[in-house]
């Protein structure tokens, strides 16, 4: 996905050479009573051993694996692997002609490299299996890169059997972001952590390469259930009853399975109820180490800790889902599934699919009857569609499926209903219309209506972050009753939060105490991020607790927004605690020092502890790794700006645009710099342009109404600040200037609308009551 603003990251890495282990048995083992074995197991150094000593006694679990996902998740291109037409098969995409074809058993592509001129690359692995396929290519420095055309492995009949492009509607060349030569197709980063086994991605910040490895390239035994060494060793030298007596047989990780009658209905009820609550939710965070979007924290022995101890996992961001929570970017499933009621009522991962095929346990409404009563939902009178119908299909309403890399449908699990009337209030899509695209949102709610009857829906969050995305009039009051709400999704609420640091007022303030506090993690650190808008020294009692959060993911974000407290204030103690902290937020960017967004976060983080010359020197490093990446350019030009560089502002600022030309973040920070080098119509003109690309953005506009008004153009000004005012009706900054302009040039009754709205906003503001009752004396 294109982003000028963030970097949207997946994953991490794999490699190119397998870890051998050698298998052996202490004679000692057997000689020991198990209730000895109790106290002395030790599985902190376990090794990884590879599946061919799991299938020894796990024969069954072997065969359902066997032809899975996660067996084909990467393969050796070979002929029983390679599913692609390379009989000199052309594909062309804008007039660039690739050419697929073998020699000697090997597999060739010619196609457009990196300087944009044909040549031949060899086909080293195969990416997946269906319902498409794609190809590796190795670069140097250790890189694989991922081939843009792919093929399609479904069937004739479903259109499939060809070569595709993934940019199909985009003509993406050599010098372009998504170019399958560059950074964003790279393997290493993108890809590989969640298609091998034990991955462990090995870049080299000093010289840039890569010297990724993996246990087993595909997703094996031991990518879920961790290093079996200890198991495996016990497992031969004991007998199964003893081996029984063991704390987890010598595993490092337990999943609590799914048992007969542990789901039950009720009497007389239509949804089956969990009889017993879970104790673990670790099957749904292990699945969630790749099918969800996060970032990796690159941790040491990620299998034995939390998925927020491992990863940092997205909220309901704008660029990831619509407003409700339904999916609009690759998720990958988890941020989904934690909205839903399936998983408050504990549902877990392996009540639907089989852990080591990932079949579904039963095929179409078939499974949603495990727990939902046929005579009630599998009826005419539920779904009003004709039985058997695509209508009739329990997935087709509640699982609404999107498609993903051109032919991938990948279904919605937060399990919705489906909802016409938030279509129409947040903009998000709903399942009916999703069908009946020649109809209205407005005509799915009137058949709704019909068949169930007209009901007054509760409070739904999606219009709490509707409105605080857009800046709507009732935003702030929205926002604070869904971070409030215990009954609503942890993720949703977190998303509040987030949101809510653009309302820096006195119940906001109580909300992030109160967040900081939560026993949920994304609660935890979205309060950290509304902090933000504290001064730096209100930050740290609010939260500094958190520098020692059990988990990482709170734990560096505690850092990087308490690092720039004066050390002075604190004693030896916190001093000690933040700068620990600290450390671990440095590692964790430098784990990533592939992608500029950490060596940015580097820099921001030297730039709080007045370290400019290693902030330079980060914002440098993420410019040399990605010239598209932009926060890089505008974060280093304002660090010469702190230290009076204008010249040198200027500079890195024009030299980001001829690579990146028209980009509103570079004309903002291009006209700010002209303003402070009272180059005044040059500025206007660079205002004007940001404004102009990115109408929708407040500060731009703000900023350009008021170069406007100091040059004399006052009407103009007034236009595009009412234009603005328009799309963000609560934006406060923008109703300071309506007021004063209007002031200024004798309009008193605009002026006093203007400020009756802004004490509307903030009514506790006593400046802003006495200001309006001058206007209005």
């Amino acid at each position: 996905m294109r982003s000028q603003f963030k970097v949207l990251i997946s994953i991490a890495a794999i490699g190119t050479a397998a870890l051998a282990y050698q298998y052996t048995v202490s004679n000692s083992i057997s000689a020991v009573e198990p209730a000895v074995l109790q106290r002395q197991i030790d599985t902190s150094s376990a090794k990884f051993v590879g599946r061919t000593r799991c299938i020894v006694c796990h024969a069954k679990e072997n065969e359902l694996w066997t032809g899975s996902h996660h067996d084909l998740a990467m393969q050796l291109a070979e002929s029983e692997t390679v599913l692609g037409n390379f009989d000199n098969a052309t594909f062309d995409y804008y007039g660039i002609v690739s050419t697929f074809y073998k020699k000697d058993d090997r597999f060739f592509v010619n196609t457009d490299g990196p300087d944009g001129k044909l040549s031949d690359y060899e086909i080293k692995y195969v990416f997946g299996v269906t319902p498409l396929q794609q190809y590796l290519v190795a670069f140097p420095g250790g890189r694989l890169q991922t081939l843009p055309i792919a093929w399609d492995t479904r069937s004739p009949e479903e259109g499939g059997q060809s070569w595709f492009h993934l940019y199909a509607d985009e003509k993406i060349t050599h010098g372009d972001e998504l170019h399958w030569s560059g950074i964003n197709q790279n393997w290493n980063y993108m890809c590989a952590e969640c298609h091998s086994t034990n991955l462990q991605k090995n870049f080299s910040i000093d010289d840039k390469t890569y010297h990724t490895t993996w246990s087993e390239m595909d997703v094996s035994c031991e990518a879920c259930h961790g290093p079996a060494s200890v198991h495996v060793e016990l497992a031969g030298a004991l007998s199964k009853e003893e081996l029984e007596q063991i704390p987890l047989s010598g595993l490092l990780i337990d999943f609590p399975g799914t048992t007969p009658g542990e789901w039950s209905f009720p009497a007389d009820a239509s949804i089956a109820e969990l009889q017993s609550q879970r104790s673990s939710t670790k099957l749904i965070e292990t699945c969630a180490r790749c099918h969800s979007r996060r970032i990796s924290l690159n941790p040491e022995k990620p299998y034995l800790k939390s998925l927020y101890d491992t990863h940092l996992v997205s909220i309901l961001d704008q660029d990831l889902y619509y407003a409700d929570g339904q999916v609009d970017a690759e998720v990958y499933v988890y941020g989904s599934f934690i909205q839903s009621k399936m998983y408050r009522a504990g549902v877990s991962c392996n009540d639907c699919h089989n852990v080591h095929s990932l079949q579904l346990l039963a095929k179409g409404n078939g499974l949603c009857l495990q727990c939902h009563r046929q005579n009630k939902y599998d009826v005419q009178t539920h779904h009003f569609h004709p039985l058997n119908s695509a209508g009739a299909q329990c997935v087709s309403c509640h699982m609404p499926a999107k498609k993903f890399m051109v032919i991938d449908n990948r279904h919605d699990h937060s399990f919705r209903i489906p909802r016409p009337d938030l279509s129409m209030t947040t903009a998000s899509p709903n399942a009916c219309n999703q069908c009946h695209s020649d109809q209205s949102a407005q005509w799915a709610l009137t058949q709704i209506e019909q068949w169930y009857g007209k009901k007054k829906h509760d409070f739904h969050y999606g219009q709490a972050v509707y409105a605080g995305r857009r800046g709507a009039e009732n935003a702030e009051a929205l926002l604070l009753l869904l971070a409030q709400d215990g009954q609503q999704p942890a993720i949703a609420r977190a998303t509040a939060m987030a949101l809510l640091r653009n309302y820096p007022g006195p119940e906001t303030l109580n909300i992030i105490r109160t967040g900081l506090s939560s026993e949920d993690p994304l609660i935890r650190l979205s309060s950290l991020q509304a902090l933000d808008v504290l001064a730096v020294e209100d930050r740290y009692p609010l939260a500094s607790s958190l520098l020692s959060d059990p988990l990482m993911s709170v734990r560096i974000h505690a850092a990087s927004t308490l690092a720039a407290v004066p050390r002075s204030g604190l004693n030896p103690k916190q001093r000690k605690q933040l700068d620990k902290a600290i450390a671990e937020y440095i590692a964790v960017q430098k784990g990533n020092g592939d992608r500029a967004f950490a060596h940015v976060n580097l820099g921001n983080l030297y730039l709080d502890l007045g370290q400019y010359r290693e902030a330079e020197m980060a914002f440098k490093q993420a410019i040399e790794l990605e010239r598209a990446y932009l926060p890089a350019f505008v974060n280093l030009a304002d660090l010469y700006r702190l230290q009076n560089r204008e010249e040198q502002v200027e500079a890195t600022l024009q030299v980001a645009l001829s690579a990146n030309a028209g980009a509103p973040m570079l004309q903002y920070a291009l006209g700010l710099s002209l303003v402070r080098q009272k180059r005044y119509d040059e500025a206007l003109t660079r205002l004007q342009a940001a404004a102009l690309a990115e109408p929708a953005n407040p500060q731009y506009n703000l900023v350009y109404a008021i170069a406007l008004n100091s040059m004399g153009a006052a009407e103009k000004a007034l236009a595009v600040l009412e234009a603005a005012h328009r799309q963000r009706p609560d934006n406060q900054q923008l109703l300071m200037p309506l007021i004063t302009i209007n002031q200024e040039r004798g309009n008193l009754p605009a002026a006093i609308t203007y400020a009756e709205k802004l004490l509307t906003l903030s009514p506790d503001n006593a400046s802003v009551r006495h200001f309006l009752e001058q206007l209005k004396r």
